[in-house]
């Protein structure tokens, strides 16, 4: 009796949150009974994408500003070809000659294939050059946004540094076809053109007797080989001539 009386006070000292049941607990205090829970880690932010983000909503001055910014991480990042294909982006704004932009481009695409990523550019250079992108000003009638794209569709870094063929002129030849116009050019076009056949120095001489000009067939014998054949036009020319000059 006095064992029972002493067993139900004990129990009624204890304290209440003894006597609750547990709450469940996930994660590694589960797994490890006693260990705080673990926060969960956040995603780590791809510079690039802060970058890019900032270039998206810079204009006007803050523009050069940018281009700097992401000259550093290019630089830091030399293999990655999206820093070179940003810069290719912000040279196209507010200028009327778009060399640096396809420089940039050209090496951004070089660097993408180097690393296995052609595909992965190109398809970000279509989204670009669509009639909303940034490139758009750079993707209709340039010979080198064709050569980009086919050279990165075939991953050939070679075919990106090679001149491009030019441009289809107005007049269906070549841009530079109107160097003929010039003086320079038309003697240049001379200089190249085909020679045509030349007449055998007999014959000139002969057609030159009978149209009375002795004297010229003369000259024109002079190229002639030495012939004996040659001898009868020859004393005819030269007499002829002669009595041309003494008559005057």
């Amino acid at each position: 009796m006095a064992l029972g009386l002493g067993l139900g006070f004990a129990i009624t000292q204890l304290d209440p949150s003894l006597l609750r049941r547990p709450e469940p607990v996930s994660g590694a205090a589960a797994v490890l009974p006693g260990l705080a829970p673990v926060p969960a880690e956040e995603p780590e932010v791809d510079p690039y994408e802060l970058l890019a983000a900032e270039a998206a909503g810079a204009s006007g001055e803050a523009i050069a500003a940018v281009d700097r910014k992401i000259e550093s991480a290019e630089r830091e990042h030399a293999t990655d070809y999206r820093y070179t294909l940003e810069r290719a982006g912000l040279a196209v704004f507010g200028r009327a000659e778009h060399h640096e932009a396809f420089h940039l481009l050209r090496k951004a695409a070089d660097k993408a294939i180097a690393t296995g990523k052609a595909a992965e550019m190109l398809e970000q250079l279509e989204r670009d050059g669509g009639s909303r992108g940034r490139l758009r000003k750079l993707s209709v009638g340039h010979v080198e946004w064709t050569e980009l794209r086919e050279a990165l569709a075939t991953e050939d870094r070679e075919r990106l540094w090679h001149k491009p063929a030019p441009r289809p002129h107005r007049n269906g030849g070549h841009a530079n076809a109107g160097e003929a116009s010039t003086p320079k050019g038309k003697r240049t076009a001379e200089r190249h053109a085909p020679h045509p056949e030349r007449v055998p120095a007999p014959l000139m001489a002969a057609a030159l007797l009978e149209d009375g000009k002795p004297c010229q067939a003369l000259i024109a014998l002079r190229s002639a080989p030495p012939d004996a054949r040659l001898a009868s036009i020859y004393r005819q020319a030269r007499g002829e001539c002669l009595g041309d000059l003494d008559s005057r």
